[in-house]
């Protein structure tokens, strides 16, 4: 499958607290799902991914 984007080692903190901590994502052409927990970093990381906010640590680079 095409890959369309990744983070690599992506870390989010918000004061002492870890939103996101060495997060590494391959997103493939078609349908990608992010599950888990309340509180486990999906919304953070779709923020970072598009922008919306940047990581403290780590690099995201999407097809253009």
């Amino acid at each position: 499958m095409k890959e369309i984007g990744h983070a690599e080692s992506l870390n989010k903190r918000y004061g002492s607290v870890d939103a996101l901590k060495n997060v590494t994502i391959n997103l493939c052409e078609g349908l990608n799902l992010f599950l888990g927990p309340n509180g486990s970093g999906k919304s953070t990381l779709i923020k970072i991914m598009s922008g919306l906010i940047k990581p403290t640590n780590g690099k995201v680079e999407l097809m253009a």
